[in-house]
């Protein structure tokens, strides 16, 4: 059982005549996150990944970083945490209702 859910937007704080590189940077992120072997799942505004606290922390740090050296601007990181030693209630068992 995963001891923390992080639901996390990164957002680069470009330049309007770049904008339409933001999907690319976002995408970027996600193949970044996809690439550490956490479960995670893609929303239409954030990310959300089920975990051990001190890897999800890791991760998006190194997502805010992954945002910047592409992005060459400020980056922007969002996030809402949950953790419990004891464990937390998974991403499926939060969406089961709902699907």
């Amino acid at each position: 059982m995963p001891n923390c859910s992080i639901s996390f937007k990164i957002l680069p704080m470009m330049p309007d005549s770049q904008q339409s590189e933001l999907f690319s940077v976002v995408d970027c992120v996600i193949d970044y996150v996809s690439s550490t072997g956490v479960k995670y799942i893609v929303g239409p505004s954030e990310t959300t990944m089920e975990g051990e606290f001190n890897q999800l922390c890791d991760i998006i740090r190194e997502a805010q970083m992954l945002a910047q050296r592409l992005s060459g601007c400020s980056v922007y990181c969002f996030a809402q945490i949950c953790y419990n030693p004891a464990g937390v209630a998974e991403i499926d068992e939060k969406l089961e209702k709902y699907r």
